[in-house]
């Protein structure tokens, strides 16, 4: 599993590439493929992040249908 942090500059960060990326980018990844921590506490927040990404509009309609359904799925778990 990929892990993105993110910075409190709200920067995103993929440890795999050594590359940084945009909330756009990152709502195109395989969904349960990676995991978003918060730099420095390493709390979890990838549903947040995800969450957030349907309010940009750099994220195409259908990459954010898939990204509800997977917080919901989430959500429910």
């Amino acid at each position: 599993m990929t892990t993105i942090i993110r910075y409190t500059n709200r920067k995103l960060y993929n440890k795999d590439t050594s590359k940084y990326l945009t909330v756009g980018e990152l709502a195109r990844l395989p969904l349960g493929t990676f995991k978003v921590e918060r730099h420095g506490t390493g709390e979890d927040i990838t549903t947040d992040i995800l969450l957030s990404s349907l309010t940009t509009e750099k994220v195409e309609r259908k990459t954010k249908i898939q990204v509800m359904k997977h917080c919901i799925k989430e959500m429910g778990a």
